[in-house]
């Protein structure tokens, strides 16, 4: 694969469509699960581990106003995460594991929740063709894996591939569900995770450069319109430079994100409390409700 990846496509205006197959319509908060995988990362969010994870984390891995807010204040900025009023959609590009995923998902409507598991890629792209390898590393079930980069760049040290194959599907750009899921709520809360195998850093970078105004959600860059965001983080000590990430891509874009975080002119909506970035070393805050500042991503 060759670099220049940063070329994000432009985003497609789909309309009713994308609410439609994505049932976004009549969602109040909102979770994007990206890496499905076993289906874990869902399991964990209804089991309030999200909601532990931020209330915990060290005080370094926030803005400021964390660092001065009561124990009361951050337990209301992060309840929402213990509700379980949420749409869960969440996406896994590996087909293997669809069936797996598509009984997990007939098991958690039938307790009344509202989870989906869609066959697709979440990142930078939209299409009904967007390339990825699967690979299979273990003669496990779940022993397999979808990437659009080398295996053995994203996962070092990880064991022998089995088998690799080319594979074409669909493909969902992350800009275009924030935007369309603002569009039918405009105080709709949003909860992001990525686990997406090599391509978070590229989320993270296209969110922080898509200014909100141009899509019609509000000021600041569309990540501003992210309230939490969890991240995990494939091999940072490999650069993907030739990806088209700029050398020490994770430090680069995590400082990015964390000024932005601190720095005054990103929309503040009362309605919407809280905004967040968790990965394995960041866990980002605006300014609390009290505060006239506001976070610009």
């Amino acid at each position: 694969m060759t670099g220049g990846l940063l070329n994000f496509t432009p985003l497609m205006p789909q309309g009713d469509s994308l609410a439609e197959e994505l049932s976004l319509k009549g969602c109040r908060r909102l979770f994007i699960d990206g890496g499905s995988n076993q289906g874990g990362g869902v399991e964990e969010f209804y089991k309030g581990s999200y909601y532990r994870c931020a209330i915990s984390a060290p005080a370094r891995l926030y803005g400021k106003p964390w660092h001065n807010a009561s124990r009361q204040v951050k337990q209301q900025w992060t309840q929402p995460l213990a509700s379980s009023d949420w749409c869960v959609r969440s996406f896994e590009a590996n087909p293997k594991l669809l069936p797996m995923l598509q009984r997990k998902e007939r098991e958690h409507r039938s307790q009344g929740r509202d989870v989906r598991f869609i066959d697709g890629v979440l990142g930078t792209v939209s299409g009904s063709a967007v390339p990825r390898t699967i690979v299979t590393y273990s003669k496990d079930p779940a022993g397999s894996g979808a990437s659009r980069f080398d295996f053995r760049r994203v996962h070092s040290g990880s064991p022998p591939l089995l088998s690799s194959e080319e594979y074409l599907g669909r493909g969902y750009d992350i800009r275009e569900i924030i935007r369309r899921m603002h569009e039918l709520n405009p105080t709709a809360q949003v909860a992001l995770r990525l686990d997406v195998e090599g391509d978070e850093l590229f989320i993270h970078k296209a969110l922080l450069e898509t200014a909100g105004a141009d899509l019609g959600v509000g000021d600041g860059s569309l990540l501003c319109h992210v309230d939490w965001m969890f991240t995990e983080h494939h091999n940072l000590h490999v650069n993907l430079t030739e990806y088209g990430l700029p050398e020490r891509g994770y430090n680069v874009i995590g400082d990015r994100i964390h000024d932005a975080m601190n720095t005054r002119g990103c929309e503040w909506q009362p309605q919407r409390p809280i905004r967040a970035h968790h990965s394995a070393t960041r866990l980002l805050l605006p300014p609390s409700p009290q505060s006239p500042t506001k976070a610009r991503l």
